[in-house]
Formats: C-alpha cells, structure tokens, sequence
C-alpha cells in the first residue's frame, strides 16, 4: 500500500510540475512569471509534506489509548525520568502536570492556550526541545483540578472539533493514572495556536502566562474609556519624563567639567527636564481619525471567517481576529469596508479559506484602507469650564499652513510654575472638551487585499473569480452607504509573516483595471490617491508613508516650519522626507531643499508632489540616508550660507553614520527633530547634544543612558571617533497627540548650535 500511496503521490506532482512547464512558455508579463513561481513554491511545500508524511508512516506507530501496560509502562518511564531531570517534582505539589506525547509542533504557546480554554490558568508552562511532553505548574491546585475535570468533560460531552493526537496527562508522585486522551480542539478554540515559542536549540524554555483580553479595545486603543484630559496629562507626564532622560544624559558626557548653560538651567528645574514643556498640541479629531487602517482576516472565537484586528500576539499564542467595529480611532469609512468583507467571507460566494496563522495557510489575509481629503479637517476645541457645553466649530476657510492659529488646540502643562506657566498660551487641562462634529466623508478610499495564490487549488482562474465576487461586495457596499471607491488593488504573498516584501507588487483586481487614473495625478500609477495638508497637496502610493491623522499633522508641520526659522537663503534637508511632505510645505520659503528617503515609490511620490504645487527648488534622492547624507552635505553645504535640517525618522531613530554627518557639518547650525518615539529621541538627540571627545563616546550611548547604569536608553552605540565639532543645544520642543486613546505621542524638538 505505501508503494501504491508513494506511486500516486509521484504521479500527481509529475503532473503539476509538466502543467508549470507549460504555463511558463505562455507567460508575457513579470506578473505572469510572479504567479507561477508562487505556484511552484506551494508545489515544492507539498512535495516536502508529502516527503514527511511517508518517512512519518514508516516509523512504529505511537501506542493507541487504551493498549494497556505498553503504553501506561511507557508514560510511567517518562514521568519516571522527568523526575529524575528535575523536570517534574518527586512529591505531588499540587500544582504541577505533566503532559506525556504532545502533538508534533506544539509549544509552550499552544499548549498553554489550550489548558486556558478550559478556563484554568497556568503559571509557567515549559517544555524541552525535541520531547513530546510539556510540564505546567497551575497557579493554584483548583486551577489543575480544574483543568483535568473540565478536559475530561469535554472529552465525554463530545463537544470537540476533531482529534490531532494522544497525550497522556501525569500527576507527581503518581497522583493521577496514566490516562490517555485524544487532543481534541472544543468549537470556538481560537487558543490552540501555533508554535510561535519553541526552542529549537535545546533546554527548556519557560513562559509566564499571559490572560486573553476579551475587549478588541483594549488591545489596539487601550485608553479609549479615559476621559481626553486625562489622557492628554499623561502624555505630557511621559514627555516630560523623556526630557529628563535626555538632561541626564547629556550631564553625564561632561561628568565634572562645567556644564553648559543650557545643561545648567536643566539641572537646577524642580523636574530636572532639558527644556520646559508648555503643553501639548491635542488632536483637532479624536474618533475616526485614522486615515489608515490595516485589519488582519482571520478566525474569531467562534471560529467564523473575519476581517478585524488580533486579539494578542502570536508569540504568546494569540491568533483570534475580533470585530473592530467598537474602535474609536477607525473611521466609519474603513469600518464599512472591514464588515462588507467580513460578510462577503463568511458567504456562499467565498470559495477559499481564510489565513490561519496556527497552520499557516490560507487565502485571505489582509484588508487595508487607505483615505484622502480635498480639503483639511479641524475642528476647533469647545474649551468650556468643567460641565459646561459650547457649541463646536470647525475652521472653515481653511488658512494656508504657516497661518494656523495653533494656539487654539494647546493644553497647558500642568506641571509649569512660576513665570513659565503665567506665560504659556492655550486652556487649562480642566477646561478640555471632546465634543466634536462629524466628520465628512473622504474624497479618495483604496482598498488593498492580500492573498496567498498558493492556497487556490484551482490557480489564476479561481483567484479572478473570487477577487471579481469580493469587488462586486465591497461596490455595494461603498454604493449603500455613499463612500468613495477610488481603486481595488490586490497584492499576492504567500509569506509566512503578513508584512510582504518591499516591493510586492500591488495591481488591480481583475477587470478594475479601467480604474487607473488619467492624467497627470497618476498617469502609470496603480492605486495612487490625493490627500491635502491645509492649502498643500499630495499624491500617495499605496504602500507609501504618510502621517494617519491629517489634522494633528497640519499642526505639526506648521510648528516644524516656525522652528526651522527658514529664510530665502536657506538649504532645507528633509532627512527621512517620505513623500516630500515637510520639505514640499517649506519649499517657497528657501532657496533649495533636498529630501531623501529609501523607499522608491515615495521618492517618486515626492517628485509629483513638488510638480502638483509648482515647486522646481526640490531634489529628491533615493537612498538610505546613513548612504547619502554625508555625502549630500559636502557637495552642498559649500553653496549655501544657511542649512537647516529637519528629520523624521522611524522609531528606530537616526543611523549613527546620520548623526556623524550633520555633527561633522559645521554649517548645519540648526536641526528639528521629529520623534515618535521618546527612547529613541533620548538616544539620538543625547548624542547630538554631547560634549565633544575625541574617542567619539559622547553621551554614554553604549554604557547606557542613566549615567552609564544601563536602562531603557542603552541600545544604541556611541559614535566613532571624529574631528572636533559643536554639540547642539535643545531650545525648544512641542509635542502633538495624534494618537488618541493610545499612548503613544509625538516630540518635536529645536537643536541649535553657534
């Protein structure tokens, strides 16, 4: 029979591999050439599993339950040399089990998933690599009880969904027989995950166990039942944290030497922060600000097909995909798009399997939407005394950028005292109100889904008509509830991971190719929409960054403009540009301004947007900018007697071949920096700002950022050594929420030097 099976299994990969010979000769496009080489990864998988399963069948068959002394002989043997390793105690403890023959592939996260379903709750689960078996202390002898009864149960009561293998489940000191049960999944088991924490190096790994949220809110907007003040007073708390983190820093480069003023002046404030805090710049919108919104398909606890957001990590075993229909910070538009997937998934016309990470495979398995305005949206602020209600406004005309009056969006520090606070504008944290208009529809929305082409059994054909069924669902959908369609793109992946390549293509979904735009906003672009900051505007690629909430990011770049002090003889560099968003707003303001960016589709970007607002001062450079900067610098630097720089890195910060080259540049005099990210800004910014040493280890960067006592500010490495140069000064910094009901917020700060 296993020859007959192994005939078959050779048969029918013949087959598939002559069909790829000839598919290849009728392939025309790179396209073409992309679909079959996906093919024949999922042919060369299945090959492999089928390589497996044959070895698998060859090898003596595992004990049954129910076999008797065999296979009770054998789990006592095991159990007897887990005691022995110190795996499992001698004496029963009351809270420790040992599970015997694991299924293969089952970790420490799967198998704690799985006892949590029975609503028991494991302290530390571990298990050592190569071994079917699988030691849990409970966190109390009730919760073990509990486990083994209500496992028993369902094993009983039937009220399971198919059985992957046998373990056999043992007490210490023979506390419990060596019982067998069938590994049975009860419905709705979105727990039983896959083996995302295995070690495959040998010793046993532990993992403290980690409870479920049931609430999709509280994963991916964790504050969004605080009142807004509240809010708003800890972020400001954290920045101020930050600014302390960075005086610290900065004190310990000069150890006992004199400090500069500015240094000084830090150390002697009653928080010890660099620089003063004024307030912070709140969120014109707080609901539905996201002008993205990325939403993973997969299983929900009842195990029905969803497009939504996960409810954990997949390290801790979380592959459950909740509704995201309570989210605050979604927008009603990418809302309207997730459901009408979600319930074109779980219809008739949905032939193919979702993603599911626990095996990872499947066909559906992201939904991204992505909006853009014709024209800004800011609500102005109802300041009001606390319980008081004003009647809302929104700035209508919308002024051009450098015009907006800021102030009217500032929330003042509570922590300022003495002359600091009396002269600090905007509205006490006690008079912030969240009453807000709605928002208006946008006027461009594109909606990107990915799939993996290998999990279509019947190939190019089946994926059409499935894609064609999912546009004909979210057509009616945009046409019920009125929203904007601009393209339909699709993106194959047959990745492990979610986040594709860059560089995967995206292309439209087949017979939506008439979509692509005419003329000169997207003439060759495929699924390129418009969006405006105040009187500016912008074309953006699909995949290409552009801050989510445009409000706040009108806010921010008129104070990135007022802090760059530009003039017409300045050179503006847009370190880190995008898509020319910052340098394009600044750009009638100097004499030139080059931008530079790795990402092609953004460089390319940024060229049209330059050419959408008549600005021909602008260059824009593919490139890292740890490749170009120092480079860009001397070639340009000698042309111009102003330089100011203005960087907005990712949250890993600035490469410190970055910070080498604006330091070297001695006619670089002033630098804002943007951060979304307060560790990395304490980091880079501590660098900056150092005493100069010739060994180049200015800031205590690689000795940690306390004072070289380790800490969260210790990951980036001090800078080589290099010729004397002026360390900058911070002057002045704002920060901007515009992330509500998260805690993430933003920083910019002014660096100056003589």
């Amino acid at each position: 029979m296993a020859s007959a099976n192994e005939d078959a299994d050779a048969i029918r990969l013949r087959k598939e591999l002559e069909h790829l010979r000839q598919r290849l000769s009728s392939c025309k496009t790179v396209h073409d050439l992309f679909l079959l080489t996906e093919k024949a990864a999922y042919v060369a998988k299945t090959a492999a599993a089928a390589c497996r399963k044959r070895a698998a069948d060859k090898e003596p068959a595992p004990a049954a339950a129910g076999e008797g002394e065999d296979a009770d002989g054998a789990a006592n043997a095991a159990a007897d040399a887990a005691v022995r390793s110190g795996q499992l105690p001698k004496e029963d403890d009351g809270v420790s089990c040992l599970l015997l023959r694991l299924p293969k592939g089952w970790g420490p996260p799967r198998l704690q998933a799985f006892i949590e379903r029975f609503g028991a709750k494991p302290a530390s689960v571990s298990k050592n690599a190569g071994e079917a078996g699988g030691l849990v202390k409970f966190e109390s002898a009730e919760h073990r009880s509990l486990f083994y009864s209500e496992f028993i149960k369902a094993e009983q009561g039937g009220s399971s969904t198919g059985s992957s293998g046998q373990f056999t489940v043992k007490f210490p000191g023979g506390g419990a027989p060596g019982v067998k049960f069938g590994v049975k999944r009860p419905a709705g088991d979105a727990a039983a995950v896959g083996d995302a924490g295995d070690d495959d190096n040998g010793g046993a790994r532990k993992r403290k166990a980690k409870q479920l949220k049931s609430d999709i809110r509280e994963v991916v907007c964790p504050w969004w039942e605080r009142p807004y003040a509240d809010q708003l007073q800890d972020k400001m708390a954290a920045v101020n944290s930050t600014l302390r983190a960075l005086a610290e820093k900065v004190a310990y480069s000069y150890g006992r030497e004199e400090k500069p003023a500015w240094l000084q002046a830090a150390l002697h404030r009653p928080g010890k922060q660099a620089l003063p805090l004024a307030g912070i710049l709140r969120s014109p919108q707080l609901d539905g600000y996201r002008n993205k919104a990325e939403f993973t398909i997969g299983l929900d606890g009842q195990e029905q097909p969803t497009a939504g957001f996960l409810l954990g990590n997949y390290v801790d075993g979380v592959t459950q995909v909740a509704d995201p229909s309570g989210c605050r910070h979604i927008s009603p538009t990418a809302l309207a798009y997730a459901a009408a997937m979600t319930s074109f998934l779980r219809s008739s016309g949905n032939q193919l399997p979702v993603w599911d990470k626990r095996f990872g495979r499947g066909f559906w398995r992201l939904i991204t939407v992505r909006e853009g305005r014709s024209s800004s949206f800011l609500p102005l602020p109802a300041a009001a005394a606390a319980g008081e209600q004003q009647q809302q406004q929104v700035l209508d005309p919308v002024p051009a950028l450098a015009d907006l009056p800021v102030g009217r969006w500032l929330v003042k520090n509570p922590e300022l005292a003495g002359d600091e606070a009396d002269s600090a504008e905007g509205v006490a944290i006690t008079q912030v109100n969240e009453q807000e208009p709605p928002a208006p529809l946008p006027s461009d929305a594109i909606v990107m889904v990915q799939v993996d082409p290998t999990a279509a059994p019947s190939g190019a054909e089946q994926i059409a008509q499935q894609l064609q069924a999912l546009a004909a669902v979210l057509k009616a959908a945009a046409a019920d509830k009125e929203l904007p369609l601009t393209a339909l793109l699709v993106q194959y992946h047959s990745g492990v991971a979610n986040a594709a390549p860059q560089g995967t293509p995206l292309t439209y979904f087949p017979g939506e190719e008439q979509q692509q735009q005419q003329g000169g906003d997207g003439a060759g672009q495929v699924g390129v929409f418009s969006d405006v900051l105040c009187e500016v505007k912008f074309r953006v690629s699909p995949n290409a960054f552009f801050q989510i909430n445009n409000g706040g990011t009108c806010l921010l770049y008129n104070t990135v403009g007022r802090m760059a002090g530009v003039g017409p003889t300045t050179l503006l560099l847009d370190v880190c540009c995008g898509t020319g968003t910052i340098g394009i707003t600044l750009a009638k303001q100097v004499a030139a301004v080059i931008g530079v960016d790795n990402v092609e589709m953004a460089i390319a970007d940024a060229r049209v947007n330059a050419a959408l607002n008549g600005i021909s001062n602008a260059t824009f450079v593919c490139d890292t900018a740890e490749n170009a900067m120092e480079q860009l610098l001397k070639e340009h630097a000698p042309k111009h007697e102003h330089i100011v720089a203005v960087v907005d890195p990712p949250r890993a910060g600035l490469h410190r071949s970055v910070l080498r080259a604006l330091l070297a540049c001695a006619a670089l005099k002033r630098l804002v920096f943007v951060s979304c990210n307060p560790d990395t800004l304490v980091l880079n910014a501590g660098l900056l700002c150092a005493k100069y040493r010739p060994d180049g280890a200015g800031g205590g960067g690689g000795r940690g950022g306390r004072g070289g006592r380790g800490g969260r500010h210790s990951r980036q490495p001090d800078l080589p050594p290099m010729a004397p140069y002026v360390p900058f000064t911070p002057t002045q910094v704002a920060c901007f929420d515009l992330f509500p009901h998260t805690k993430h917020v933003e920083i910019v700060m002014l660096l100056e030097r003589e």
